[in-house]
């Protein structure tokens, strides 16, 4: 066996201190200074990997320790895991178990060792706040320390969040923002210790925004639907975010403001806008007339006069859905009034539209009123024009509109009324008339009773208490009211009453008589009513007597005859005997006795 220097120095060293001692038997000089063997602590030991081990060897040969031993050759036995330095201090690397091994004079002692990672004392979460939007994603760290401060690497991190609602986490640390809120705790576990991040979550940034169809053409009262997507940076669709449309031109094209429905309205190019979050794009709009589809009053009937043309002219388009012109169209377009006012309308009713429009000239509406005119052409939908005001003509002049009628003298007569006429033969009822009424020509010249004046209302006057006295044909009655011109009804009769009395209509020997001879002029005894009125179909059978005078002869000739048309005529009748002071007396059946004036017969 080689020895070294220092070795052998420390066996002399050793010899020399022992060679006095008797107490430890079999152990000579020599022994006693040789090394037989070697304590290697702490056995067994723990090394933190990371941090340094110092080793302590210790000789001993049979007398004891060696304290003069203090140099040894050290070595590991595992070194992956552990190594030690020539001063034998251990450094671990991995976990595990390891020998240390420490040699001198040829003897090796040695220790069983593990090692371990250090113990955390502390977690932290970098970055200590993230801010991240919707669905997009981070990476946070969770680092361990030792109570000295040093990171640990390699130890298993538990995540969690506070909100995975919002924010989620993977077991890599990944966190991934789910719905806009926040700040949400974001925790990092480590053995027991922990730390976490402040997470809030917002809506990605729009960047741009993508219109589709970027382009249209569209006819006027069409539709189409836009569809906006606003994108992020990396150019991907985001969801949920506002969209606000607009048209350059809302009169040409208009655009629902929250849907993108654009509703062409006229021929042209509009520009669409969607904007979202300050972020705009466009799509292009061509609008095109649509089909003719409808019509239109663009020039309506105004207030007018009855009778008088309607001015300015009505005037009535044809149009597309959208009310648009349609500047080529020709169809016929026709003008009425809705039933039953159909036939109070004139003028031309039907005209072919020039370049669109159909101009009417010189309608008229016979009656005052409010009304509306319809026009209508084959395959279009109708228009109705506004309502206007016929206004009537001036009252120019009277009318019957009840005639008067035939009846009995001095009896009422059916109702007559006469109205207030405009020129065209209209009533007018816009104001009250004074309406005065007499006999415009009279036969036999009866006299008109009742209310002979009488206030129009709604343009007429009725006179329901009207009457004559004297029967007779041919009877006509005049109206009259102050500025019209006076009207004059168709003719009637007024018929006698019932008989009520007899009358001598012509006295007897009104030019004296002689006796015998007939009496001249002839007496007429005549039926008569209650108002003196010849009873014309009366053929009453009516007896003449003498009813008086001095020295009274006989009566000679016809004394009774029957009534020719209410009238008895006694054209023989004589007188026997002179007198004077002479009466006749007329007498019929239910009728009172009449006597006649005197007369003389001369002898």
């Amino acid at each position: 066996m080689l020895w070294s220097l220092a070795s052998l120095s420390a066996a002399l060293i050793t010899l020399a201190g022992c060679a006095g001692d008797a107490s430890a038997p079999d152990c000579d000089a020599i022994a006693a200074a040789l090394v037989s063997r070697i304590e290697v602590r702490p056995d067994p030991g723990i090394a933190i990997i990371g941090d340094s081990l110092p080793m302590r060897a210790t000789a001993f040969s049979c007398a004891g320790q060696l304290d003069g031993v203090r140099t040894f050759e050290w070595r590991s036995g595992q070194p992956v895991v552990a190594t030690i330095s020539s001063t034998g201090v251990v450094m671990a690397s991995l976990t595990g178990n390891f020998t240390i091994f420490a040699a001198v004079q040829g003897v090796e002692g040695s220790a069983n060792l593990t090692s371990r990672p250090a113990a955390v004392a502390r977690v932290s979460v970098e970055p200590d706040s993230v801010t991240l939007g919707v669905t997009r994603t981070s990476t946070v760290t969770a680092r361990a320390f030792d109570s000295r401060g040093r990171e640990l690497s390699g130890r298993p991190v538990a995540w969690s969040s506070a909100q995975a609602g919002t924010v989620s986490v993977s077991s890599q640390g990944e966190i991934t923002g789910r719905a806009v809120g926040g700040p949400v705790a974001v925790s990092a576990t480590i053995e027991g210790h922990s730390d976490t991040t402040q997470v809030t979550v917002t809506l990605v940034p729009v960047q741009s925004v993508t219109v589709t169809p970027p382009s249209a053409t569209i006819h006027a009262a069409s539709t189409v639907q836009l569809t906006a997507i606003p994108r992020d940076e990396l150019n991907q669709p985001l969801t949920g975010r506002a969209v606000t449309w607009v048209s350059s031109d809302p009169a040409m094209a208009s655009v629902a403001a929250a849907t993108g429905l654009v509703t062409a309205i006229a021929p042209g190019t509009v520009i669409v806008t969607a904007t979202s979050e300050g972020k705009q794009g466009t799509a292009q709009i061509s609008v095109t007339l649509g089909p003719a589809a409808r019509l239109q009053f663009i020039e309506q009937p105004g207030p007018v006069i009855a009778g008088s043309p309607i001015v300015p002219a009505v005037t009535v388009q044809i149009q597309d859905a959208a009310g648009n012109l349609i500047p080529t169209a020709t169809n016929a377009v026709t003008v009425t009034l809705p039933a039953p006012d159909a036939g109070l309308l004139g003028g031309v009713r039907v005209v072919n539209a020039v370049a669109g429009i159909a101009r009417f000239d010189a309608l008229t509406i016979a009656a005052p009123g409010t009304y509306s005119l319809v026009a209508g052409s084959a395959g279009l939908a109708d228009a109705a024009s506004r309502t206007f005001v016929v206004s009537p003509l001036p009252a120019s002049r009277l009318g019957f509109v009840q005639q008067p009628v035939s009846a009995v003298a001095g009896m009422t007569m059916a109702t007559t009324a006469v109205e207030v006429r405009d020129a065209n033969g209209r009533r007018v009822t816009d104001q009250p008339v004074a309406v005065t009424l007499a006999i415009g020509g009279s036969p036999v010249g009866g006299a008109l009773s009742g209310t002979l004046t009488r206030m129009t209302a709604n343009g007429v006057a009725s006179f329901p208490d009207l009457s004559i006295d004297r029967a007779g044909t041919g009877y006509r009655i005049t109206a009259n009211a102050t500025g019209l011109d006076a009207t004059t009804s168709g003719s009637f009769d007024i018929f006698p009453g019932d008989p009520s009395q007899l009358v001598f209509i012509v006295q007897p020997c009104t030019g004296g008589c002689t006796t015998d001879a007939v009496l001249a002029p002839a007496p007429q005894v005549a039926v008569e009513d209650r108002l003196g009125n010849i009873v014309t179909g009366s053929t009453t059978s009516i007896t003449v007597t003498i009813s008086h005078g001095h020295g009274m002869g006989e009566l000679g000739g016809t004394t009774r005859l029957n009534a020719v048309a209410g009238i008895a005529t006694f054209s023989d009748l004589t007188v026997s005997r002179g007198s004077s002071g002479i009466t006749l007396r007329a007498e019929a059946m239910a009728l009172p006795a009449v006597i006649s004036d005197p007369f003389t017969v001369i002898k």
